[in-house]
């Protein structure tokens, strides 16, 4: 019998890719994290967090366990619905380095 072995890219829903163990796993559960925080702050449920953005209950829980990551129209519509800046949800990718341009997030205290 032949040696199975695990692929290197697991297909996510909606066509995204998560590799196993890997840097972008690692930006895929801190993105998740920092939406969920969000959302908890900004007090809204999953699903109308959701329904706003335009996605399904199923697909914003991928998100915030980082099983799959959203694309860039996703994450700007996500960052909208619980009141940030799209690059508050963003992990930084060297220390220090993140932009701060803009106003910050438009209510106060909303993202993490």
């Amino acid at each position: 019998m032949g040696r199975t072995t695990r692929p290197a890219a697991l297909p996510g829903p909606e066509g995204h890719v998560i590799t196993n163990g890997t840097r972008q796993n690692e930006i895929s559960v801190q993105f998740g994290r920092r939406l969920k925080a969000a959302r908890l702050k900004a007090r809204l449920s999953a699903a109308a967090v959701a329904l706003r953005a335009r996605t399904t209950v199923r697909h914003l829980r991928q998100i915030e366990s980082g099983t799959t990551y959203p694309d860039l129209d996703l994450i700007g519509r996500l960052a909208r619905v619980v009141g940030c800046e799209a690059y508050e949800l963003l992990p930084d990718q060297r220390r220090g380095t993140r932009s701060r341009r803009g106003a910050g997030p438009k209510t106060p205290g909303a993202c993490p």
